[in-house]
């Protein structure tokens, strides 16, 4: 009986699924020969050989799956970048008065930062400083620079 690692480099080297209709020296002629079919090493590379393409397709399902959510996640930074610059400069142009909120929500983001550096918290403070209406314009583009 071969050994395993044999086995398992022969069955990989195939790219089959372990499936060996001609073993070795048969696929010369035409005729198929079941000589060697049925031992335990045609077991052990038919499992080995349906192993390795099995583990080869869940990575490539992987790969593209990953793919597909980079891309998404790439639309969507887009999005959330385009979202700001678009705030930004209405806020530039706005001309009501409001709070100086700077103290509480600059409180706020330290901590966050402060926290292991926990982004999705300081990036939560920051789309709240950038959607409060009552916060003073000036003040927010400040503390938006500020956080920057």
């Amino acid at each position: 009986m071969k050994d395993l690692g044999n086995i398992f480099l022969s069955s990989v080297a195939r790219a089959s699924l372990g499936l060996r209709l001609f073993p070795e020296g048969s696929a010369k002629n035409t005729s198929i020969t079941f000589k060697s079919i049925g031992t335990e090493s045609d077991y052990l590379q038919y499992l080995a050989g349906a192993c390795f393409l099995s583990a080869f397709v869940a990575s490539m399902v992987l790969l593209l799956c990953s793919l597909v959510i980079s891309l998404e996640a790439l639309d969507s930074a887009k999005n959330a970048y385009e979202r700001i610059k678009r705030k930004i400069l209405e806020l530039k142009k706005e001309k009501h008065s409001g709070t100086d909120l700077t103290m509480k929500y600059s409180a706020d983001f330290l901590e966050a930062v402060n926290d292991d550096l926990n982004t999705p918290a300081a990036l939560d403070v920051f789309w709240k400083v950038l959607d409060d209406f009552d916060f003073e314009p000036k003040a927010k583009l400040k503390l938006l620079l500020k956080f920057d």
